[in-house]
């Protein structure tokens, strides 16, 4: 059971992420990642205005909101599985079994992404601290 009032929530949850493949990618200002498990009814999803994606063409700066071309590099994740995601400083990052990372900088002005995990949300606020509810 995730305790989602806790730091030590939020790591159950990240760690609950591995094995879980992307399902979907919603684009309309933020990017929605859709998760779900094989083996599960676990439901989960991440969304950030800003994401960077490194793969092996290289980095990528994704900002939907300006330039909804841009996330072209976030399509290959479709059907992809997390196999580790860490918070750090109020950045998710998250690694797939391809070797593509998958970063959510934080932001200092603006709340920078949202992970819900069967309804239970943590989100990275202004500066970096992270807030669950």
């Amino acid at each position: 059971m995730i305790d989602h009032t806790s730091r030590s929530g939020l790591e159950d949850a990240l760690r609950a992420l591995v094995g879980v493949r992307v399902e979907q990618l919603w684009i309309w200002g933020p990017i929605r990642l859709v998760l779900s498990r094989v083996d599960s009814p676990m439901r989960a999803h991440i969304d950030a205005e800003k994401w960077l994606v490194t793969d092996v063409r290289g980095r990528h700066a994704i900002d939907a909101a300006t330039a909804p071309d841009s996330a072209a590099p976030m399509l290959p994740l479709l059907g992809r599985s997390i196999s580790l995601a860490v918070e750090r400083a109020g950045t998710l990052e998250l690694f797939f079994d391809d070797r593509t990372k998958l970063t959510a900088p934080a932001d200092g002005s603006f709340e920078a992404w949202t992970l819900d995990v069967d309804g239970r949300v943590w989100q990275s606020l202004p500066g970096g601290e992270v807030d669950a509810w």
